[in-house]
C-alpha cells in the first residue's frame, strides 16, 4: 500500500528533516512543493534526516499548479486547523495524498473551501494556535498505517544484549469484548482497511477473465480490473462463494473462540452465495451437534455498499460488545430499507449483462441517454432517462436527498471516474449537509453488470 504525504511550501529546514524521516521509516513518499523556505542541501535538513535520505523517494515540484497536474486523481485530504473533520474518521484509501501548509499560514483557502469534505484537523483545545509541522504529519502517518494494519512493517523488536525470551513474565491474552465474527463477501466492496480495522472476514468472489481466474481483492484493484475490463475480449464473469468455503469459515471462528458468526450477503436475487452461507450453517450444526457456536446468515438485500455500509457498522456493535441477535435484528432492517440510485455512463455492459435489451441499449445509445436505476425485489427498475452526463449528478442527488431518511449517513460509489463521486458526494452534502460516510470504488461484482464507468449512491430509504 502506498501512502503519500505533500508538504507545501515548508520554511523551517529542520520540520522538513523530520518529516523525512518520517516517511523513509514508514515508506511514505514524500512531495516537496516550492517555493521552499530553505535549501534542500541545507544542513539542518540533512541533521534532522540523519543518514535516511538514501532511503526516501521524494519528489519536487514548483507549485501546487505542477503538483497537481502530475498526481491528478488523488485521493487528497487537507490537514488543516480550519476544517470541520476528525482525522481519525476518516478510512483513508490506499494511495492518499495527506495534504499539509507551510508552518506560518497553512494551506490557501481558496484550496480548502474547494474541497471542504476532505478538510481534516487533529483536536487541540481551544485557543491554542497548531501543533508542530512535523509532529502533525507523524500523527496522521501513524493513524493511516495503523488503519492500514501497518502494511510490510515490524512489530516487535529486541533487546540489544539481553533476550526477552530469558525474562520471567506473565503473559497476557488479549480477549476482545468482540465474541462475534461478522463475515460478509467482496460484493460488498468495504475498504480493506475497514476489513483490517474491525477484524471482518471477506469472502472473495473468483473472476474469470477471458479463461484466466483471479481472486478478487488478492490479484487486482478495483481500478485496475476496470482496465482489465476493457481490454478483454469478452465480458468477465464471476462465481458464487461455496458452501465449502463458509464450512471452512464456522470452523475456524470455533477454534479461534468466537460464540458467533454473522454473514452478511449480497442480494439472494442476484447471487447464489446466500444460499451456500445457509446450507453449510445446517450442514455444520448437524455434523457438529456439541457445537456451541451460533451462525447468523443475513441477506443483503442489495449490492456493493447497499449492504457494505451495514456490513461494517455490524463490525462496529460487535467489537462494543453489542449481542449477536441485536446485530442481526439491525442488519435485516437496514437490509429491508436500503435503496441504491446508480448511472451506467455505457449501455455496452448492461447490455451484456442482461440488464436491459439489446434493443433498449441500441437505442439509448444512439441518444446518449443515461438512465438513473435502482433495485425493486432483486429486479432492475429504469427511474429516469436523461440526456447527457451532466444531469446525472444533480438528478441521482436530488433523488437520494429526497427519498433518504433524514440525518442517516449515506455512501457514494464511483468507477473509472472518482472525481463523478466526488462530484457526487459534493452536491449530496450541497443538499442534506453532510458528507457521505463512505466513498468507494466498485468491485468486479458491480463492474460486471453495470460497466466500470458509473456512480452511484446508497441510502436508508424513507419509503420503505
Amino acid at each position: 500500500m502506498k501512502l503519500n504525504i505533500v508538504l507545501v511550501e515548508p520554511q523551517i529546514p529542520q520540520n522538513t528533516g523530520n518529516i523525512s524521516r518520517t516517511c523513509a521509516v514508514t515508506g511514505a513518499v514524500l512531495h516537496l512543493v516550492g517555493p521552499l523556505g530553505f535549501s534542500v542541501d541545507d544542513a539542518h535538513l540533512k541533521r534532522a534526516g540523519l543518514d535516511y535520505w538514501d532511503k526516501l523517494d521524494v519528489r519536487h515540484y514548483d507549485g501546487l499548479d505542477s503538483f497537481f497536474a502530475q498526481n491528478p486523481d488523488g485521493p487528497f485530504y487537507y490537514f488543516t486547523t480550519k476544517g470541520r473533520h476528525i482525522h481519525s474518521d476518516v478510512a483513508y484509501p490506499d494511495g492518499a495524498y495527506l495534504i499539509f501548509g507551510r508552518e506560518d499560514r497553512g494551506l490557501p483557502e481558496t484550496l480548502l473551501k474547494a474541497n471542504e469534505p476532505s478538510c481534516v484537523r487533529l483536536p487541540m483545545r481551544p485557543a491554542l494556535r497548531s501543533l508542530n509541522l512535523s509532529n502533525t504529519v507523524a500523527i496522521a502517518v501513524y493513524e493511516v498505517l495503523r488503519q492500514w494494519g501497518y502494511p510490510d512493517m515490524e512489530t516487535q523488536g529486541q533487546l540489544h544484549q539481553l533476550r526477552w525470551e530469558d525474562c520471567i513474565i506473565l503473559k497476557w491474552r488479549f480477549i476482545p469484548m468482540n465474541h462475534t465474527l461478522i463475515v460478509t463477501d467482496s460484493a460488498s466492496d468495504i475498504l480493506p482497511e475497514q476489513e483490517s480495522r474491525y477484524g471482518i472476514k471477506v469472502l472473495p468472489f473468483s473472476i474469470v477473465v477471458d479463461g484466466k481466474s483471479y481472486v478478487e481483492r488478492r490479484d487486482f484493484t478495483p481500478p485496475e480490473f476496470y482496465q482489465m475490463m476493457l481490454e478483454a475480449h469478452a465480458l468477465p464473469t464471476h462465481s458464487q462463494v461455496t458452501p465449502m468455503e463458509f464450512t471452512s469459515v464456522y470452523e475456524q471462528a470455533e477454534k479461534d473462540g468466537y460464540d458467533s458468526v454473522i454473514y452478511i450477503s449480497i442480494n439472494s436475487h442476484g447471487s447464489g452465495t446466500f444460499n451456500s452461507s445457509c446450507i453449510a450453517r445446517d450442514s455444520y450444526l448437524e455434523d457438529h451437534p456439541g457445537s456451541k457456536l451460533k451462525i447468523f446468515c443475513v441477506d443483503g438485500l442489495s449490492y456493493t455498499l447497499g449492504y457494505g455500509y451495514m456490513v461494517v457498522e455490524a463490525a462496529k456493535k460487535a467489537e462494543k460488545g453489542v449481542s449477536p441477535e441485536e446485530i442481526v435484528s439491525y442488519c435485516e432492517d437496514w437490509a429491508k430499507k436500503s435503496t441504491i440510485f446508480f448511472t451506467p455512463f455505457s449501455l455496452e455492459y448492461v447490455r451484456k449483462s442482461g440488464r436491459v435489451s439489446c434493443a433498449a441499449a441500441f437505442v439509448g445509445g444512439l441518444m446518449g441517454l443515461k438512465p438513473v436505476i435502482t433495485w425493486v425485489d432483486g429486479e432492475s427498475k429504469t427511474l429516469a432517462k436523461l440526456r447527457g452526463e451532466k444531469l446525472v449528478v444533480p438528478t441521482l442527488a436530488k433523488m437520494a436527498a429526497e427519498k433518504m431518511v433524514p440525518k442517516t449517513d449515506y455512501c457514494v460509489v464511483c468507477g473509472l471516474r472518482p472525481e463523478i463521486g466526488q462530484q457526487l458526494a459534493a452536491e449530496m452534502e450541497k443538499l442534506v449537509g453532510y458528507p457521505p460516510a463512505m466513498i468507494t470504488n466498485a468491485g468486479p461484482v458491480i463492474a460486471i453488470n453495470a460497466g466500470p464507468d458509473l456512480v452511484a449512491v446508497c441510502i436508508r430509504d424513507k419509503s420503505k
